[in-house]
């Protein structure tokens, strides 16, 4: 991938390739959705608590987008079994008052924020698109052992959407801790 932030994720966590495969990378356009938050209300016909999803109409569109890329560029590779580590960048919408106004409307104030510091975490995207990957690249997201994830603002022109790239496990890292005196 050309983008310089997906670059800064590689960078932050130094893999080694010996026990590293790559298998798929790919980028789903649209407006990334949550997984895992729930809301309850009282059912007075049937005199019981029912709990949903809470996003549940903007979570299953898209949980279909991310599952038809991921189809599409896994389309004949196997179901995974083993350990795999993902990573993944969602790039947002922007707000409105990251923009300038008037004249400079289109342009992009220099105090506006690169990572997004928004309402909706890390986890609950990566609930939705990891659910939405099952049965296609892996059996179960419980095989996600390792993982690099980012939130961030789109940069002017970037459309929205989350770069995904999934890798296969084949030995044991040295961890970062091991190195520490």
């Amino acid at each position: 991938m050309a983008n310089s932030n997906h670059q800064l994720i590689n960078q932050v966590v130094t893999l080694n390739r010996a026990w590293l495969e790559p298998m798929v990378e790919f980028f789903v356009p649209g407006t990334p959705a949550t997984a895992g938050s729930k809301k309850a209300f009282y059912n007075a016909k049937i005199k019981r608590a029912m709990v949903v999803p809470a996003n549940e109409e903007k979570e299953r569109p898209w949980r279909a987008v991310v599952s038809a890329f991921a189809l599409q560029e896994w389309l004949d590779g196997p179901i995974q079994a083993g350990p795999l580590l993902l990573s993944t960048e969602f790039v947002l919408k922007r707000r409105k008052g990251d923009y300038g106004t008037g004249r400079n409307a289109g342009t992009l104030r220099d105090s506006a924020e690169t990572w997004t510091l928004g309402k909706s975490d890390c986890t609950k995207f990566l609930r939705c698109l990891e659910d939405a990957m099952t049965g296609i690249i892996w059996r179960d997201d419980v095989q996600v052992a390792l993982q690099v994830n980012a939130k961030r603002y789109a940069n002017p022109g970037e459309p929205t959407g989350v770069h995904v790239r999934v890798y296969r496990l084949k030995q044991q890292p040295v961890l970062l801790s091991e190195g520490t005196e």
